[in-house]
């Protein structure tokens, strides 16, 4: 078992960015471990520009993670295509004007920070509103057609392009639905690669079974949280990894042969975690989990695909229903037939 490709994602802003990679031991051990950074583009401002070139001196490839302002949704979704392609224009202009160099685009999809907001303070009523939008939402269609456009623009443009998602976008696959996408805002793109955003510490109990039945699907995996990101506001930050856990996921995705996305840069910073990954033993096995749980999550993910096709396609079930209600009644009708 081999060391996988490892990419850091850092979603920070102002003094605390560059605190981070002010510090002697950070630039050393990304070079180390053949590292990138998926840096989250908070602003357009000449000191983030001049991170990014500090990187590209020092041979540190760089990825741009596109992230909107807070009151545009902040992440990307169907809810704001409109911003999405503005900032696609203002990031050009931004890369050309400083001369920056870049390994690739990375975009995240994930809901209206403002929905999860407000769904963090009045869920029964958010989740009502969600409803109701998927079957008033007629444009939805054109705005997925708009992303795809744009997927296809930074592409042309010449750059890898990456979509982080949420791990069930695959059952919405395989489920033949589009009901997330309408819901959540979800956007299916057409990318480089797809990293399944696989956040172990958001599930302390079950984290270690879902990132395990992922991985064999997973082009590559966002493990984590061990501190940093963004905080959003009425909401509960998750608790950080522990060493251990962390541990455990990478071996786990380094014996898949997956490439890894670290979740946070600044939290292995900041709890003197980058440092031992440069000295990691990457050839002990990873620790074996109870076969159970992860048939459980596998369980559950096909029962998640089976509720998604049947809500995206309830005239198959009226008809399965009604076949199998004909079916039975003919056997009930053979049945009594005097022989």
């Amino acid at each position: 078992m081999t060391r996988p490709e490892l990419t850091f994602f850092c979603e920070l802003d102002g003094p605390l960015l560059a605190d981070v990679f002010d510090r002697p031991e950070v630039l050393p051990s990304l070079q180390a471990l053949s590292a990138k950074v998926s840096l989250g583009i908070i602003d357009f401002s000449p000191e983030r520009a001049a991170l990014v070139q500090k990187l590209n001196q020092a041979g540190i490839p760089v990825t741009a993670w596109l992230l909107l302002p807070q009151k545009d949704g902040y992440w990307f979704n169907l809810e704001n295509i409109d911003a999405a392609e503005n900032r696609w224009r203002e990031f050009l202009s931004w890369s050309a004007l400083h001369r920056l160099d870049w390994a690739g685009v990375g975009l995240d999809i994930e809901p209206d920070i403002g929905m999860l907001r407000r769904f963090s303070i009045h869920p029964g009523r958010t989740a009502i509103s969600l409803l109701i939008k998927v079957f008033l939402n007629r444009d939805w269609k054109q705005r997925q057609a708009r992303y795809i456009k744009l997927a296809n623009q930074i592409c042309a443009a010449g750059y890898w392009l990456e979509a982080y998602q949420f791990p069930v976008i695959l059952e919405e696959r395989r489920g033949r639905s589009r009901l997330l996408l309408r819901l959540l805002g979800l956007v299916d793109l057409p990318v480089d690669r797809e990293v399944l955003m696989l956040y172990s510490s958001f599930l302390p109990e079950a984290g270690a079974a879902v990132l395990a039945s992922y991985l064999p699907d997973a082009g590559a995996v966002g493990i984590g949280v061990t501190g940093g990101g963004v905080i959003i506001e009425g909401t509960v930050p998750s608790t950080p990894l522990s060493w251990e856990a962390f541990e455990r996921d990478l071996r786990m995705t380094a014996q898949c042969g997956k490439p890894a996305y670290i979740f946070s840069l600044e939290g292995c910073v900041w709890r003197g975690w980058l440092s031992r990954l440069v000295d990691f033993d990457w050839k002990q096995p990873a620790d074996r989990l109870p076969v159970g749980h992860v048939k459980k999550v596998n369980r559950l993910r096909l029962l998640a695909t089976g509720l998604l096709f049947t809500a995206s396609h309830p005239l198959v079930l009226l008809i399965g229903l009604w076949a199998l209600m004909n079916l039975m009644r003919r056997k009930k009708q053979g049945a009594n037939r005097p022989g």
